[in-house]
């Protein structure tokens, strides 16, 4: 009679759950990564806030000053003006007032710009959108 063999193999999977564990630890560090990532962003955010409520405040300070000494430079024109009227002092005297005026002016259209550029990105920063209303300008 033949003689038959037989073999029972039974096969343990150590490793089967493995993939899912992987799986699992893999998801919590891209969690801890994204959560790293959200903070560095609010500290981008509040630095970004803290640097352009700075400058805004700078620009007014700057901005006012700037109107002080315009106000300054009038008067001393219009005294000039009238010196000269007076005969008491030389055109190229009252021509150096006119300038001094020109030039403040000029100093406050620059700090004008610098309080706008700052207060846009102030209202950028907190997220303040359409800061210049470009609908329709006449209806205010």
């Amino acid at each position: 009679t033949p003689t038959f063999t037989r073999k029972n193999s039974w096969d343990i999977g150590i490793l089967d759950g493995l993939e899912a564990f992987v799986g699992v630890k893999q998801a919590e560090v891209d969690k801890l990564n994204q959560v790293v990532e959200l903070e560095k962003a609010e500290k981008q955010v509040l630095q970004d806030v803290k640097q352009a409520y700075y400058d805004y405040q700078k620009s007014v300070i700057q901005v006012n000053s700037t109107v002080k000494r315009l106000e300054y430079r009038k008067r001393l024109r219009e005294f000039a003006e009238h010196r000269l009227s007076k005969k008491e002092i030389e055109l190229s005297e009252y021509l150096q007032a006119e300038s001094d005026l020109v030039r403040e002016k000029a100093e406050l259209h620059k700090a004008l710009k610098e309080y706008f550029s700052a207060k846009a990105a102030l209202n950028h920063a907190v997220g303040i959108q359409n800061f210049f209303n470009m609908e329709n300008p006449q209806k205010k």
